[in-house]
């Protein structure tokens, strides 16, 4: 049997038969006919994970915010503690900028990680999985070691458990379909 590709036709749904049991839907890639997988829709686990993703945005934002304001209101005690301890205000200005620049690199990973993961990227999922590790890590920093205030540590604490249910979502069976058709839909597109 050769494998000639199917008779041209105005259908998008044109059915040849496959040389196996059953009919097969066709389309013309890289001069192959090979079998098209129907598109899934993002599955209700995916969706609710962008939505959380999007939360977790928000979060970063309010956190960012209210260290900023919180700051603010003890920048005196911490101008004392700076002389008192020899270091320089330039130090504390330094601490600042790193915090703001860390707080909006986050935000932007949120966003960023919920777009990807929305379209089924396999590697966002992963990169989203290496994201929420290192948040761990963080979150057990700010816990134990660094000195939070009480809200920057719920803050803290929220973020985190809206990662690890944001995880436990991107891995489960009906996103892992999901991210499969995904990935194969995108592997045709480049060939």
């Amino acid at each position: 049997m050769s494998s000639m590709p199917p008779p041209a036709d105005d259908s998008d749904n044109r059915s040849q038969h496959t040389g196996e049991e059953g009919p097969g839907r066709w389309h013309q890639n890289a001069g192959q006919d090979q079998p098209v997988r129907q598109d899934i829709p993002q599955p209700q686990s995916v969706r609710t994970a962008v939505l959380m993703m999007r939360i977790g945005a928000v979060i970063s934002l309010v956190s960012l915010i209210a260290s900023l304001v919180l700051m603010g209101t003890s920048e005196n005690q911490v101008s004392a503690q700076l002389q008192q301890s020899g270091q320089e205000f330039a130090t504390y200005g330094f601490a600042i900028g790193t915090a703001i620049g860390t707080s909006v690199v986050t935000v932007l990973l949120w966003i960023w990680m919920a777009w990807k993961n929305g379209q089924g990227r396999a590697w966002a999922r992963i990169v989203a999985t290496v994201l929420g590790a290192l948040n761990f890590l963080s979150t057990l920093n700010g816990i134990f070691i660094a000195n939070q205030t009480v809200i920057a540590m719920i803050l803290t604490v929220l973020n985190l458990l809206l990662a690890i249910v944001i995880l436990t979502l991107l891995w489960r069976r009906e996103s892992n379909e999901f991210y499969a058709v995904a990935s194969d839909r995108k592997l045709q597109q480049t060939q």
